[in-house]
């Protein structure tokens, strides 16, 4: 409700608030004269209420009420000057005053609402029943005790007193308090991309907004907790508006013309963004819609406010791009190509829209080059633009004559000639005016023919550019090329030691011109050269820059190191070598990535580094043999062996490790004299001695062997090996009695050995002697009661010797006791209930079930169990089972392959046993069960492969149950692997 205006003037002169529509209460001057009859009336009531006082108060009390009377009776006002008129009017008013007071009494039987709310206490509320009519003066007197507590009220309580309601304008109000905080305002786009340059904040709409920027709405979110927190219910909202339109506004001032660059890269940021949003589906949601129709009105205005940015107009043409409305699109660049005519990516954005026209293309490429010519983008676009090569020359001229000291147009105008003449001639002129491009210099001398022209041309092309490094590796290149063409008697060392002098000379030069060229890119350039085929090129760059400014890689290294040990209170002393360590290890990265790309060489070359600068490395040697041997440097893994040796005399591995690879190519002398070197350098080495008795013992050089074994005896006494392996090469030739006194020898030395009773009891097991075998295993089960094996091969002598079921059980069960949770006994416990109760399937099955209870993860004990399958739904689970619990043991995948096999699945079993072989080659049987599906079921050639593979690893088959069985055999001693993987083959047929 507006406020009237004349509210706020001041009052006339003589103005009395209220008279004008008939206030009581009060007396005017109007009152007295004219109206007259009023006043007996008047002055009778006030004279009732004074007796009834003068009755109760004092006589100061009655001269106070004297003060409140009107005049009296006699005299000038007196009523008996009144007419009957004015007597009249004073009866009409005297009734109204009655009246109006009668409306105020309550009915005493009155049992309406109404009345009962007036009935109420004033205890229980604020109204004041009236049940007489009263004078103003009773009205006042009643409230006198309410002003009085006035008094008490302190200064928070009235303060917090409410406003009265206006009920009628309340939800208006309220309404425009929530309009007022809820306003907000169109943020101009010059402001949005001002502060999109300046990373406040992200104008691009993106659905995924709130997901994205959660971790972001952290720190507002704890700012908008603190403006809440000042904020009360005393907030002047308007103020708070206002200021933020204040805020604004400065905002608004602040934007000039100088963030015109920084604009035109975010509408690039912006295009890009919004790109990517719409190709995420086909087919425009409405949510990219609002985006392309929000960006058009942004483009549309920062047009507008700088239309000599061409990133805008571009942008622009891209939006209308997306929305496939290719008219507007390229009415936008015909507008911003008039705008901005020296601008070449717009003038190539038109071409590009407008390329279905070839005509039209040509028409504006030549308005773009008018307006630049200086520009290459354009010239070459030109050059694409036309198809015959007559043309493209004429375009390319065109552009030399503009841009003279361009490389690359000065490439394209090579490449299109045919002549070689004419491209020499070319490159002259090109190399007269850019006599610093090493691309011109190697392209001139890549056209040369004559091996003299070659080195004239990169030697003037050096001296020019005497800080390329791609000059250098050409020129080495060119040598190694030469000098192996060339069918001297120039050997590769010799090729190396002049390449390596050209190259030093060179690096030299380099160093003077500061070339800055690092190691890595040095290591690459290496790796390029051996993919060319130039390995001796590679060699000298890696010897010559593999460590070229490693000590700061180191130093920092080292720095790192320490500031973490540092900051974890693990601060060492011990410095010794610790470069030495870091430089290894940055080498050793090296070596992984030139592995890693499958760049053999250079990874050799590196490790040929690191063992020239530290030959005591073992692990580095290892590394390279390992190498050699995998990748076939034949030629060199020789002098690494002899290099090896030469440095670590007393490392073992690499003595048997070269005479291993002697013996494989069939050089026994060679082989058998790296091992007496060995013996000499090395006689207390075990491993060395075994390994010169295994040389001639498989060579059939029984003598050599039984020498060797004599002398081994005498210089290694205690060593059980060489004394099992004297008893076992006696046995094996026949010599049971040498055997025996040999086994009596190495007891007197070696009680505890169970090896002496094994073979001791075997030998009387081959003469059917078996009570004495008996006594040999039972002897040995005295003195070596923790050996399963001695606990097998008693029970099994008992078995076959006493047909006695239930002793070769308990002897197992003894031995379970002694050699708790073995893996062997529990099988051969299995196994001899298979060979005596088979028939009795359940048991089988229990005591396999038992078994793996106590060894879950026995590969054997699974295999027992895949064997006895008893139903087909059951095989899935039990392999995959054992698979899981033995992770994929070999054992197990060649038992599934027996399974398919006798299933009738030949492909399946195929494939299971070559897993079991590639998972573990040293398994005899797996190579045996593999031969007999090839022989019954193979190709001629899938055999030949077999036979092949066998050959090429049968020197490392030492494990296999069928196969260590028919190996120990004395009847076998003499037979090779391969006549053993024959034998084995048929015993397993005829099982």
């Amino acid at each position: 409700m507006e406020k009237k205006s004349f509210l706020d003037m001041t009052a006339p002169s003589g103005y009395v608030a209220g008279i004008g529509r008939g206030a009581s209460g009060f007396s005017t001057r109007s009152d007295i004269g004219s109206l007259g009859s009023a006043l007996p009336n008047f002055n009778q009531n006030f004279e009732k209420f004074d007796t009834n006082t003068n009755n109760d108060n004092d006589n100061d009390d009655n001269n106070d009420d004297e003060n409140y009377q009107d005049a009296d009776e006699e005299g000038l006002l007196s009523t008996n000057l009144l007419d009957k008129d004015d007597r009249e009017a004073d009866e009409i008013y005297e009734k109204i005053e009655q009246r109006l007071q009668n409306r105020k009494i309550i009915p005493p039987n009155s049992n309406s609402t109404k009345s009962k709310k007036r009935k109420r206490s004033p205890s229980n509320s604020n109204e004041i029943i009236i049940n007489n009519p009263q004078s103003i003066n009773d009205i006042n007197s009643q409230f006198q005790d309410l002003k009085r507590e006035l008094a008490t009220i302190t200064d928070d309580q009235w303060l917090n007193l409410p406003e009265p309601g206006d009920l009628t304008k309340r939800n208006k109000r309220e309404r425009d308090l929530l309009q007022s905080q809820q306003r907000s305002y169109a943020i101009p786009d010059s402001l949005i991309t001002g502060l999109k340059n300046q990373n406040a904040t992200d104008y691009m709409i993106n659905p995924n907004e709130n997901d994205q920027n959660q971790n972001q709405n952290q720190d507002q979110d704890q700012n908008v907790e603190f403006i809440k927190n000042q904020l009360d219910e005393r907030t002047d909202f308007s103020l708070l508006s206002s200021s933020r339109i204040k805020i604004l506004g400065a905002k608004l001032d602040n934007l000039d013309k100088n963030n015109t660059n920084k604009i035109s890269l975010s509408s690039h940021d912006y295009l890009s963004n919004l790109d990517s949003n719409i190709n995420k589906s086909i087919l425009f949601d409405d949510q990219a819609i609002r985006d392309i129709n929000k960006s058009r009105l942004i483009f549309k205005s920062l047009r507008k406010r700088d239309p000599y940015n061409v990133s805008n107009w571009i942008s622009s043409a891209k939006i209308e791009i997306q929305s496939k409305n290719f008219k507007t699109a390229k009415k936008l660049l015909n507008q911003g190509c008039n705008l901005c005519k020296k601008d070449e990516n717009i003038w190539l954005e038109n071409i590009n829209l407008n390329l279905n026209d070839l005509v039209l293309c040509k028409k504006m490429i030549t308005e773009a080059l008018s307006y630049n010519p200086k520009s290459e983008i354009l010239w070459l676009k030109a050059y694409n633009l036309e198809n015959e090569l007559f043309d493209k020359r004429r375009i390319i001229r065109k552009a030399l004559q503009q841009l003279k000291y361009n490389v690359n147009l000065w490439k394209i105008s090579i490449d299109l000639e045919s002549d070689d003449p004419e491209k020499e001639k070319l490159l002259s002129t090109a190399l007269f005016l850019i006599p610093k491009s090493v691309d011109l210099w190697l392209q001139l001398f890549e056209i040369q023919k004559n091996i003299k022209s070659k080195r004239k041309i990169l030697s003037d092309a050096f001296k020019s550019v005497p800080s390329s490094h791609k000059i250098l590796i050409e020129i080495c290149k060119l040598e190694e090329s030469v000098l192996f063409e060339n069918k001297n008697n120039t050997s590769k060392e010799d090729v190396f030691e002049i390449i390596q002098e050209k190259f030093n000379i060179g690096f030299s030069r380099l160093k003077n011109h500061k070339n800055s060229i690092s190691r890595k890119d040095w290591l690459r350039n290496a790796m390029e050269c051996e993919n060319s085929n130039f390995i001796l090129t590679c060699q000298v760059i890696i010897n010559k820059t593999i460590t070229l400014n490693i000590d700061q890689e180191v130093t920092k290294v080292i720095t790192e190191r320490k500031s973490k040990e540092i900051n974890n209170g693990n601060v060492k002393n011990d410095n010794n070598n610790k470069n030495n360590d870091e430089i290894i290890a940055l080498l050793k990265d090296d070596f992984d990535f030139a592995l890693a790309s499958s760049n053999f060489e250079t990874s050799r070359s590196i490790l040929l580094y690191i063992v020239h600068l530290y030959p005591t490395e073992v692990s580095i040697w290892k590394e390279l043999m390992i190498l050699e041997k995998n990748h076939s440097f034949n030629s060199d893994i020789y002098k690494t062996y002899q290099d090896s040796i030469k440095y670590n005399p007393e490392v073992s591995e690499f003595w048997l490790r070269y005479a291993k690879e002697k013996w494989i190519n069939n050089e026994i002398e060679k082989s058998r004299e790296i091992l007496e070197n060995a013996i000499i350098k090395l006689p207390q080495n075990e491993e060395i001695w075994l390994a010169a008795i295994k040389l001639e013992s498989s060579n059939k050089y029984y003598d050599k062997a039984l020498d060797l074994l004599s002398k081994a005896r005498k210089g290694l006494t205690n060593n059980s090996q060489i004394w099992c392996k004297s008893i076992i090469l006696e046995r094996q030739l026949g010599n049971s009695d040498k055997a025996l006194d040999l086994i009596e020898e190495g007891v007197k030395l070696l009680p505890k050995h169970d090896e002496f009773y094994i073979q001791k009891g075997k030998i009387f097991e081959e003469k059917q002697e078996f009570f004495k075998s008996k006594e040999a295993y039972k002897q040995g089960i005295e003195n070596c009661p923790n050996s399963p094996l001695i606990w097998i091969l008693y029970s099994k002598v008992i078995e076959k010797a006493d047909k006695n079921i239930i002793r070769s059980r308990s002897m197992l069960d003894r031995g379970l006791i002694e050699n708790k949770d073995n893996e062997d006994i529990w099988c051969e416990k299995i196994k001899l209930e298979i060979r005596n109760n088979i028939k009795d399937r359940s048991n089988i099955d229990s005591l396999i079930s038992k078994a793996l209870q106590v060894l879950p993860n026995s590969a054997k004990i699974w295999s027992l169990k895949i064997k006895f399958i008893k139903k087909k739904s059951q095989r899935k689970n039990i392999i995959l089972k054992a698979m899981k619990e033995t992770k994929n043991d070999p054992i197990i995948l060649l038992s599934i392959g027996e399974y398919m096999l006798m299933d009738g699945k030949l492909d399946k079993a195929k494939s299971w046993f070559l897993k079991a072989i590639n998972e573990d080659r040293s398994i005899g049987d797996c190579w045996v069960w593999l031969y007999l599906l090839l022989k019954e079921h193979g190709t001629k050639e899938e055999i030949e492969k077999f036979f092949q593979d066998f050959r090429k690893h049968e020197n490392d088959i030492s494990r296999g149950e069928h196969w260590v069985e028919a190996r120990e055999k004395i009847q076998n001693f003499e037979k090779s692997n391969v006549e053993l993987l024959e034998i084995v083959s048929k015993n397993l047929l005829s099982s």
